[in-house]
Order: C-alpha cells, then sequence, then structure tokens
C-alpha cells in the first residue's frame, strides 16, 4: 500500500511542465557597445513558421503578437528528447532534423550574444530539486539550447525567484508571467526574448499628425507617423514595405492586405520573395498593447499534440509531460523606435510605373513583423486590428 501512494505521489509531482515564453519590447532606451555577431543559419524557415503561427492564433477582434525564437527553442527540446511519436510530429513542424534545427537556434542565441538590450535572447530550465531529476541527456539537450539549468524547491520563493529573473530580462514588462500553483512541478522552461531598437531616421515634428484608425472595434483617434521608404512588397494578396532601425540588416516590416483578401490570405514568405528598390510614403499609427497566448490549443491545431499526453517525455522524466505552454507579449511602437511594426489599407498608388511612389497609409487593421534581413530571421510577428 506504501508502495502504491509513493508511486501516485511522483506521478503528480512530475506531470506538470510549464514552459513560459515571454517577449518584450520597449524603445526608448540608449545602446553603448552593442554588437550583433555574423553567423550562418542553414535554410532559415522563420518566415515560414512566423506565418503558420500568425494565422493560427489570429483573431479580428484582437491584436496578436508571437515569436517563432521562444516557442521553437522550447520545442526544439521536446524534438530531441521525446519519444518516437513526438519526434514525427515535431519533424512535420520543423521539416529539418533536430540538430540542424538546435545548431541553427545556437546561431541565432550567438547572434544577439552581445547585443546588449538591442536584442537580448536567454533561456533558463528550473528543476524542482523535491523530484525526480531531469536525465542528463535532456540536461545536456538544455545546455546545447542555452538554457541556464537551476535547481530550486518549489515554492512561493522559486516562484518569486523565476517572475524577477523574467522581470529582468524583459526590463520590468513582463513582472507576472507564471502565476500558477507551481509546487507539484518537476520543471519550468522560460525562453524570453526582447527588443528595443530607434528608427533609422528620427521623425521630425512635420512628420506627426492625428488620424482616424478605422479597426475592427470601430474608429479610433490616433497618432500617425509619417516617412518615406525604400523597399516595397507586392504579390496578387497584399502590399507592404520595410523600414530600417538604426542597425544594419534590422527591419520592421509592414504589410497591408489588398481588398477582398484577409490576413489568413496572405503569403508572407512568398511576399517577401518580392522586394524592390521603389520609393514607398508610408504612414503609421503609434501603438502599444500587452497579449497572452495559451498555446495548447494552437500546438493541437497544428497536430503537435504528444507532448501533452502522459509518457511520450519519459526520456526527460518518468511520467511527464507538458501541462501548459504559455506566450505573455508586450510592445509599444512610437515616434523613437520601435519593437514591432504594422500596415493597414487606405492606398493610393499608381501601378505599372516603378518608379512612381506609392503610398500606404496604416490606418486599417495590418500585419508586421520585426525582422534580421541578415539571417532570415523573424523575432516577431503580429497585426494591428484596434489601437489600443
Amino acid at each position: 500500500m506504501k508502495e502504491k501512494n509513493n508511486k501516485k505521489k511522483n506521478i503528480l509531482i512530475i506531470i506538470l511542465l510549464v514552459a513560459v515564453i515571454i517577449i518584450g519590447a520597449v524603445l526608448l532606451i540608449d545602446n553603448f557597445g552593442s554588437k550583433f555577431q555574423d553567423v550562418e543559419i542553414s535554410n532559415n524557415k522563420s518566415i515560414e513558421y512566423s506565418n503558420k503561427l500568425l494565422k493560427e492564433v489570429y483573431d479580428e477582434n484582437k491584436n496578436t503578437l508571437v515569436s517563432d525564437i521562444t516557442l521553437n527553442t522550447n520545442l526544439a527540446f521536446f524534438y530531441a528528447d521525446g519519444n518516437e511519436k513526438v519526434q514525427n510530429e515535431l519533424k512535420n513542424y520543423f521539416v529539418d532534423d533536430n540538430e540542424t534545427i538546435i545548431n541553427n537556434l545556437r546561431n541565432i542565441n550567438d547572434r544577439y550574444k552581445y547585443a546588449g538590450k538591442k536584442v537580448s535572447y536567454a533561456n533558463s530550465l528550473w528543476i524542482n530539486s523535491s523530484t525526480d531529476d531531469c536525465s542528463k541527456q535532456s540536461k545536456d539537450t538544455a545546455k546545447k539550447l542555452n538554457y541556464d539549468i537551476k535547481y530550486a524547491k518549489f515554492n512561493d520563493k522559486a516562484l518569486n525567484e523565476m517572475n524577477k529573473w523574467i522581470k529582468r530580462r524583459s526590463h520590468g514588462k513582463i513582472k507576472e508571467a507564471i502565476e500558477d500553483d507551481i509546487s507539484n512541478a518537476q520543471s519550468v522552461l522560460i525562453s524570453t526574448l526582447y527588443f528595443n531598437e530607434k528608427w533609422n531616421s528620427e521623425y521630425e515634428e512635420s512628420d506627426i499628425e492625428p488620424g482616424t484608425f478605422y479597426g475592427t472595434k470601430g474608429n479610433q483617434e490616433a497618432t500617425f507617423l509619417s516617412s518615406e521608404e525604400e523597399i516595397y512588397l507586392e504579390d496578387s494578396t497584399a502590399i507592404g514595405f520595410m523600414k530600417p532601425y538604426i542597425d544594419e540588416g534590422l527591419y520592421f516590416v509592414g504589410i497591408l492586405p489588398l481588398e477582398g483578401n484577409t490576413i489568413k490570405d496572405i503569403d508572407i514568405e512568398s511576399l517577401m520573395k518580392t522586394r524592390s528598390d521603389v520609393t514607398v510614403d508610408v504612414m503609421i499609427p503609434e501603438f502599444e498593447y500587452e497579449q497572452t497566448i495559451d498555446f495548447n490549443n494552437v500546438l493541437n491545431n497544428m497536430n503537435i499534440k504528444s507532448i501533452f499526453e502522459q509518457g511520450n517525455l519519459d526520456s526527460i522524466a518518468k511520467e511527464l509531460y507538458v501541462s501548459k505552454i504559455v506566450q505573455k507579449n508586450y510592445i509599444k511602437v512610437n515616434r523613437k523606435g520601435t519593437e514591432a511594426f504594422s500596415i493597414t489599407d487606405s492606398i493610393n498608388s499608381q501601378w505599372g510605373d516603378i518608379s512612381s511612389s506609392i503610398r500606404v497609409v496604416l490606418n486599417h487593421p495590418f500585419i508586421f513583423m520585426i525582422y534580421d534581413e541578415k539571417i532570415d530571421q523573424v523575432l516577431f510577428i503580429g497585426n494591428v486590428n484596434n489601437i489600443e
């Protein structure tokens, strides 16, 4: 009877794995001494992942912000050490083998290792010292993915330490990321990404004017930022532009669905291949919002199910399964700089003449990306349906 009770206790202790993904952005901090490293990424599929994720989480009445880097870091951990069922599902998602995925994520980490507060990418694996340890194999995988491994007795003090760790890496933007009872958890995975960049060219007062944003919840007053950009995107479903940040290779990408198309109709990967050197007159609204995404249903809809079932992650720890994957987001876009950007659908243009100036006014729902052209990596993708 005692043996039976102990077994039950072990199951209760190790069935919970929480993966918390934090995205933070603030625009008003100067960065000195930061440097972006040159790295090689093998056949980066970030735009493809981001496009899929945006379509899965899209809600016409809400604004969205997601990051494939932080989600994929956690999924890569399970891809490496899950059973055959887990690996088959994640191979359908990643396409590449787990070694390639891990190497790419390691290189992304190296790219931003010395970028200071401009781009900060950090991960940690917290293990409950009161339960069975994770396997050596899984701890080795965590190290390859640049997770800091920390041991703690999971109580209110440990929860407080986790939230402090997250708050530091989001520079105060995410304060209470983990609100669940973790006392019965075996481990907690945390992956964070923080972005802070100024625009390449400052806005003058004459470039800033009030206007109306025609959102899905009605008309809203907004402040618009006018500029002239030099990279234009266009296909049969959308038009867009790329606006540079101060560091070479980093861009805000705005994407506007053409009439008769919705956000779900747009193939962003295809659209990005149409870039051309064309002058674009752009108007972007200032905006700021927070968001929390529960990824359990999202991943289930993408046929990633086995990580949520008991018995498929036994090589990490016995009876382990993922109970919750949560992504918490913050974004602010203003005249100083941005962490994300967007596009809308009030367009006046002259088609057929490649030298003509095209005007894109983001005063309707639009998609945006924060994009690192040097490694073809989307840091953030989202949509703005309303100015909040």
